[in-house]
C-alpha cells in the first residue's frame, strides 16, 4: 500500500512538472503579447531592430478619412478607428482599422533577408488582400505592390507621413511611369 502511495505521489509530481514546464514554455512564446500591464503589447527585444520603426503606428487612434468610393465618383469622409498591437510574441504588428464603411487588418514584419517589410492587408466587406514591400524612405514609411489593371502594370503605393508621437498621415495611391493617377484613400490620425 505504502509503494502504491508513493507511486501516486510521484505521478502527481511528475504531472505537475510537466504542467509548470508547459506554463514556462508557453510564457516563453507570449512575454511580449498584450497583457493588462502592456495594452498594446511590447517590441521583443530578439526582433530585428528595424520593429522600432513602426513604434509610431502602435496604441489607438481616431481618424479622420476620405475614402474614394467608386460607385459614387468621389470621396466620402469617414470616422475611422485605427490600432496596432505587438503581435506573434514582439515579431510583428498588427494593426485594425475599421469604419462605417469597412473592417481591415494589416500583419506588418520585417524579413531579414530582403532588408524590407512585409505588410498583408485583408479587407471586408469588398474582400481585398495583397502584400506590400518597403520601408522607410526619409522621414515616411513606404510601402508598394505591383497591379494590373486594363492599361498595363501600376504600382499600388501606401505612404505613412508627418510621423510623430501624437499621430500620422497615411495615403493609398495608384502610380504609373512615376506619376500618381488616381489617390483611393486618406486618412489622418491622432493617438488617443
Amino acid at each position: 500500500m505504502k509503494s502504491g502511495l508513493q507511486l501516486i505521489l510521484l505521478g502527481l509530481l511528475l504531472i505537475g512538472g510537466a504542467r509548470e514546464g508547459a506554463v514556462a514554455e508557453e510564457q516563453m512564446y507570449s512575454q511580449y503579447e498584450p497583457t493588462p500591464v502592456f495594452p498594446f503589447g511590447r517590441a521583443n527585444p530578439d526582433a530585428p531592430a528595424e520593429i522600432r520603426q513602426f513604434d509610431f503606428l502602435i496604441g489607438s487612434f481616431e481618424c479622420d478619412s476620405e475614402l474614394f468610393m467608386s460607385s459614387r465618383g468621389e470621396f466620402v469622409p469617414l470616422k475611422t478607428r485605427w490600432t496596432a498591437d505587438y503581435v506573434l510574441n514582439g515579431w510583428a504588428i498588427q494593426d485594425k482599422t475599421w469604419n462605417s464603411v469597412l473592417s481591415a487588418t494589416s500583419i506588418r514584419i520585417f524579413n531579414t533577408k530582403t532588408g524590407q517589410w512585409e505588410v498583408t492587408f485583408f479587407m471586408q466587406p469588398y474582400l481585398q488582400s495583397g502584400v506590400w514591400h518597403g520601408g522607410r524612405v526619409k522621414d515616411d514609411m513606404v510601402l508598394s505592390k505591383e497591379m494590373e489593371d486594363d492599361d498595363g502594370v501600376f504600382t499600388s503605393r501606401l505612404t505613412f507621413s508627418d510621423i510623430s508621437d501624437s499621430g500620422y498621415k497615411w495615403v493609398s495611391e495608384y502610380v504609373r511611369d512615376g506619376k500618381v493617377f488616381h489617390t483611393t484613400w486618406k486618412i489622418a490620425c491622432e493617438r488617443d
